[in-house]
């Protein structure tokens, strides 16, 4: 299921352009050539069909029902249409650990101590920002690019979608408190910006603001 969720996909009907009715018991992940062996060390207990796709991906097809039916329960269908579902949230912190680490395998950049996701999908990237909270109790920013709806790659126009990139730092604890999966942050400064009229509204009895 996580590499699924960063590589995969099910295929659907191109003609009805719908996943009810028409969905295909597969699933499909490109991974790059360099991660086949350890992709074949962790995966053997199910069976899958590999080939290259080009010098530096390889083809992957599952064809099992229970599978597809699983990645698209817990994961969704569609890239920009994923999620992490909440079976997810409500494991052992192991499980979160690992899924996080599955996912960042699959499709995360890793320079130094600084992480950089990328999807399309915007209810995925904010799973993703939930999970690593609270895997890895830091915060980290989304930032949403928009580069139109075509693209040029190798002298070849592409449909593309908006990205979020979900970027965080390791270990950047910062001056914040956190509450199970919630961060307090700090008021940083006062700006006065002028003065205005305000009215506080009391019973006869002791009253108080709790």
């Amino acid at each position: 299921e996580i590499r699924y969720l960063a590589d995969g996909h099910i295929p659907y009907s191109i003609k009805t352009k719908t996943y009810k009715h028409s969905r295909a018991n597969q699933v499909i992940l490109v991974i790059g050539s360099d991660k086949v062996d350890a992709f074949k060390v962790a995966v053997t207990t199910l069976k899958y069909t590999i080939t290259p796709q080009n010098s530096a991906c390889h083809r992957i097809v599952f064809n099992d029902k229970h599978l597809t039916d699983m990645c698209e329960t817990y994961c969704g269908c569609g890239s920009e249409y994923k999620f992490i579902s909440e079976a997810i949230f409500n494991s052992t912190p192991d499980i979160k650990k690992a899924f996080l680490e599955g996912y960042l395998s699959g499709d995360g950049s890793i320079r130094g101590n600084q992480v950089q996701i990328i999807t399309v999908s915007h209810t995925l990237a904010l799973c993703l920002q939930r999970l690593i909270l609270d895997v890895e109790k830091v915060h980290s920013n989304i930032y949403l690019y928009d580069r139109g709806s075509t693209w040029v790659i190798e002298g070849r126009e592409v449909n593309q979608k908006p990205q979020y990139y979900v970027k965080y730092i390791r270990g950047n604890k910062g001056k914040v408190m956190y509450d199970d999966d919630k961060i307090w942050y700090g008021v940083k400064k006062y700006v006065h910006i002028g003065e205005q009229l305000v009215y506080n509204i009391t019973v006869d009895e002791d009253h108080s603001y709790t």
